[in-house]
This record gives structure tokens, C-alpha cells and sequence, in this order.
């Protein structure tokens, strides 16, 4: 047989696999001479996945596991949540998680209750994929919102492990990409066990993508599944006493805050600064690690210092805002709070989890990007349970609002209630089908990339 007549009939999905596995590598590598080089922040994430790699050459499971993957620090709280209902009903099994960015590392580390195991995705080679399945053997994955890696569904599913995607989500743009990819999008979508979309506009996005229609069901956000955030008078007033938040002072924390927006931030405390006195400012940071020298947001007009430092009364000209450089705090401080600003809505990163303040029963407002969570915004709004401001000075001025009005403040907070209490437990489903998955025997399923 001619070379020609061979190229003619060498699979396509072959070649792909090769090209795919080959771009990986080179990526990888050049990823981490930069990281080494000149970024410490990615040098940590690439030490970790280093880290992954060693351990999956190490002892084998003797046991199977459930496996969740999520990207970053948002998906893995929503892992957490999934984790720990399905251990209250199968502690036999580990449950083990891989993520992709340091927070959502920190953050799953840090969580023994929910996850056994937390690791670094590991580079998505298809070696490095089949020696994950063989050493930690998973009865299921469980997939959350939309982080796809191709060799990791192709070699899950061809072991015939059943996958499951959690809350999930797709954009208009990634529906094209999967179109356009000359089928190979499509089919690598359609290896899918089921996806469990957050809105009927998520499911439609996931069928163009190549999942079969009887492979969907819409299900709501699991952002709400955990319920309102109630704690015991005992308990909340230890949460106080933790983060020294005074039942007497009013306190505005603004959550998962990023540098490219502490002006505006800046702008809406002076403001409110200006008309009330003895409020308290509590910030944390979206990434704590680009948060390092609090002298510079001086120049903003704040004194900023470290949370649980000794006493900082700031100077005349400079409002005192404290930092709380954690993860994984947010929604305590939240819960002993009285209003709840979600950050990544003044800059590009179009926004994170817009309910969360909501879930402690307070207002919840953000800003004009939030182009990655708009279900959460429409609930939001709906339910009259905040506000969406444009810019600091506006946001300054909806706070003005609050503090003045009482009757503006309560009905605000029963709202933000009541929406969540009409949009929990969407996860139960899910948990039950996860914990009915079984792996198949397949024969050979290569060829479906």
C-alpha cells in the first residue's frame, strides 16, 4: 500500500490525538521556563502540578473514588458542596478533586471533610490521563460548570467511567468553537454521560456542542443548593468575636475584590466615609498573593492595614479599610455583615458568585460586568434582593441608601431570603445520580475522540 493510500485511511482521530498531546507538551514546557523565570505566582502552580505528576506514579488507590474537577476557587466551593452530601451517604469511597489555579488548590487542600485527596490537574497528555485513571481508579466524574479537557473525557470515558457535568454552563462562543472543530468538537462532547445545565439557554448551547438532547436536563444554579447561611446565635457570635466585627458597628465587606478595581472601590468609601462615621470596610481579595504592600492603596485615599493587626485608627485625610487576605473566609465575614459587595464586576473579569451575600440574608450589590453570571444577576435582581450599580460614586450613593432607609434595608434583606430559599436544593438530583453511577466495560471507544 502506497504512503498516499495509507494517509488516506489513517484515522483521523489519531492524528488529532498526536497534534493535541504534542501542543500540550510544548505548551507545558514553555509555561514553565516562564514561570521559573519571572512569575513566582505561576511558578507555585507549576510546581504543583509537578507535584500531581509524582503522585500519580506512586501507590494505586486499593479502593475506587469519586472524582470532581473544577477549575478555580468558585467551582471548587461548589465541589465541596456536592463532596460532603455525597460522603453523608457513601463514606466508603475517597473523594478526590483536581483543579486547575492556586486558590482553588489552597482552598480544596484546606477542605479534609469534603475531599481526601486535592491535587493540580495535571498536564492534559493522554499517558499522564490513562496513569491518573489507573492509579485512583474513579467510579465517577463529576465535571463542574464547563472546565473540558479533551484526554481527560476521552480517556475517562473510553475506561467506560461514567461522566457527569455539575452546573453546567457554555458560552455562545464556545458552542461555535465546538461547531466549528469539524466534528471533533462535537464528538468529544458527546462521550458526555449527562450535564445537568444551569438554564434552558446552557442546555440548548450543549446540544449544538454534540450532547444528545436526552442527555440534558436543566436543573438550576447549584450556587444555591447549599441554602441560607443561619448561624446559631452562639456560633455567630464566636464568627464575631474571630474577625473582631462589633454587633454595634455597621460593616460593609466587599468580597473576592480585584486590583483593578480598588478605584472605584476607593470612590464608593470615601463617599460613604463622608456621610457616616465609625462604618467599618472589610475587603478581601479575589487573589490575596497581588495584594502585598496595603501602603499603596494610600494614594486612593485609604488606609489600609491587616485585619486582626493591632488597632489602626488611620489619619484625618485617610479612611481606614482592613484587608483580610484569605481564602476561603468570605462567606463568615458575610454572615456578620450588613451589606455585601461581589467584586469582579468593575473590571473584566465580569463577575463571581453574585448570591453569595445573599445567602447570609443581607443586600447583595455589584457592578456593571457581569457577563459570566447573568442567571445569578437575574435572580438577583428579580428578587429585588440588591442592586446593580455602574460605577463607585453610584455605588456609594445605593449604600447612602441603605443606611438611611431601614424599611428599604429589612425588605432587602427578607428578599434576599426569600430568593434563596425559593432557588435551594437543586442538588439532590444530582447527588443521587452520582451516587448511582457505575462504571461500564468498554471494548474499545478510541476511535470516538
Amino acid at each position: 500500500m502506497s504512503i498516499r493510500s495509507r494517509l488516506r485511511h489513517f484515522p483521523l482521530w489519531v492524528a488529532a490525538v498526536f497534534l493535541y498531546d504534542a501542543t500540550i507538551l510544548v505548551a507545558e514546557l514553555m509555561l514553565s521556563v516562564y514561570a521559573f523565570a519571572l512569575r513566582p505566582r505561576l511558578r507555585r502552580q507549576q510546581m504543583g502540578k509537578l507535584r500531581s505528576i509524582a503522585r500519580l506514579f506512586g501507590t494505586r488507590a486499593h479502593q475506587q473514588c469519586y472524582w470532581f474537577h473544577a477549575a478555580s476557587l468558585g467551582e471548587v466551593k461548589l465541589a465541596e458542596a456536592l463532596a460532603e452530601k455525597v460522603r453523608q451517604q457513601d463514606a466508603r469511597l475517597d473523594v478526590v478533586i483536581t483543579t486547575v489555579t492556586e486558590s482553588g488548590y489552597s482552598y480544596a487542600a484546606s477542605r479534609p471533610r469534603a475531599f481526601d485527596t486535592a491535587l493540580y490537574y495535571p498536564p492534559d497528555l493522554s499517558m499522564l490521563l490513562r496513569r491518573f485513571i489507573s492509579n485512583f481508579r474513579p467510579r465517577v466524574l463529576v465535571i463542574i460548570e464547563s472546565d473540558f479537557w479533551p484526554n481527560q473525557i476521552r480517556q475517562t470515558a473510553s475506561q467506560g467511567i461514567p461522566i457527569l457535568v455539575a452546573n453546567g454552563r457554555l458560552s455562545e462562543t464556545s458552542a461555535r468553537h465546538y461547531e466549528r472543530l469539524a466534528g471533533l468538537g462535537q464528538r468529544l462532547l458527546s462521550r458526555l454521560d449527562f450535564v445537568y445545565a444551569q438554564n434552558d439557554e446552557f442546555a440548548q448551547r450543549f446540544m449544538r456542542a454534540g450532547v444528545a438532547a436526552q442527555r440534558i436536563a436543566v436543573c438550576g444554579n447549584l450556587k444555591f443548593s447549599s441554602g441560607a447561611v443561619e448561624l446559631p446565635s452562639e456560633n455567630l457570635a464566636a464568627t464575631r468575636r474571630k474577625w473582631q466585627v462589633s454587633s454595634q458597628a455597621i460593616t460593609i465587606t466587599f468580597g473576592s475584590v480585584h486590583l483593578a478595581e480598588m478605584p472605584e472601590l476607593a470612590n464608593a468609601i470615601r463617599y460613604v466615609h463622608s456621610v457616616f462615621h465609625g462604618i467599618e470596610f472589610i475587603i478581601v481579595p479575589r487573589h490575596p498573593e497581588l495584594f502585598q504592600d496595603l501602603r499603596t492603596f494610600r494614594r486612593q485615599g485609604l488606609f489600609g492595614y491587616e485585619r486582626l493587626s493591632p488597632t489602626q485608627s488611620g489619619t484625618s485625610s485617610l479612611v481606614p479599610v482592613s484587608f483580610v487576605r484569605q481564602t476561603g473566609i468570605l462567606k463568615e465575614l458575610y454572615s456578620v455583615s450588613d451589606i455585601g459587595f461581589v467584586g469582579g464586576t468593575f473590571c473584566e473579569v465580569n463577575g463571581h458568585n453574585l448570591i453569595e451575600p445573599g445567602l447570609c440574608g443581607i443586600p447583595v450589590l455589584f457592578g456593571p460586568n457581569t457577563k459570566e453570571q447573568q442567571v445569578l444577576r437575574q435572580a438577583v435582581l428579580a428578587h429585588e434582593a440588591g442592586h446593580q450599580v455602574l460605577n463607585g460614586l453610584q455605588l456609594g450613593k445605593t449604600l447612602q441608601r441603605y443606611l438611611e432607609d431601614a424599611t428599604l434595608y429589612t425588605r432587602t434583606c427578607d428578599n434576599a431570603k426569600r430568593m434563596v430559599q425559593a432557588l435551594a436544593g437543586v442538588s439532590d438530583k444530582l447527588v443521587h445520580d452520582i451516587l448511582q453511577q457505575r462504571p461500564v466495560e468498554v471494548e474499545n471507544l478510541a476511535g470516538n475522540f
